[in-house]
């Protein structure tokens, strides 16, 4: 999550979710709404329950403002938030993949639902932490954060969300092949 967020703008965010004012509703989106949505998306997949994942850990963020302190760090409990909700996703995302069975897909689509597939065996945690890492470009103090995580337990569950998703692909005759050709 790069988001930049001055102190100014930072003050009232934080101002208006300790006082619950629901004006809060629009600064919050726009400066965190996208974030939050990519976030979401490349962590859990693709899907119609991201838009109401988003709402959700808005809510969470606006429900849990008066807990905050007027120097908190608001980035850090977006992200913790996200990473919540997304783990709470996982959790119960497993079985309902399992139960759906998908219509002959595209070659990309195609290409997508198997990584995913090979996502929905890491641990929620470690695939939350692979994300967050590895495709947002997160540093590990900011990962550990999100997940409650002490920096060394982070980097642990991101080196064993390499090596299932390497595995993964090199198991996958389809993905292997695309990272020989070097188009993965």
């Amino acid at each position: 999550m790069h988001t930049t967020l001055g102190r100014e703008p930072r003050a009232r965010i934080l101002a208006s979710l300790r006082a619950q004012n629901p004006a809060v509703a629009g600064p919050l989106w726009h400066w965190f709404g996208p974030a939050i949505h990519r976030l979401l998306r490349r962590t859990l997949g693709p899907g119609p329950a991201i838009d109401d994942a988003v709402q959700v850990v808005l809510l969470c963020v606006f429900r849990r403002g008066p807990r905050l302190r007027p120097n908190s760090d608001l980035r850090q409990f977006v992200l913790r938030t996200t990473a919540r909700i997304a783990l709470g996703e996982l959790r119960g995302q497993a079985s309902r993949r399992r139960a759906l069975s998908l219509a002959p897909a595209a070659p990309e689509r195609e290409h997508v639902e198997r990584l995913y597939r090979i996502l929905d065996g890491l641990r929620p945690r470690d695939r939350i932490a692979f994300i967050f890492h590895h495709v947002e470009g997160l540093e590990i103090g900011e990962v550990a954060g999100a997940l409650g995580d002490t920096p060394a337990r982070t980097r642990r569950r991101v080196h064993r969300g390499v090596e299932q998703v390497i595995e993964g692909i090199e198991r996958d005759p389809l993905l292997a092949s695309l990272q020989r050709s070097g188009r993965a």
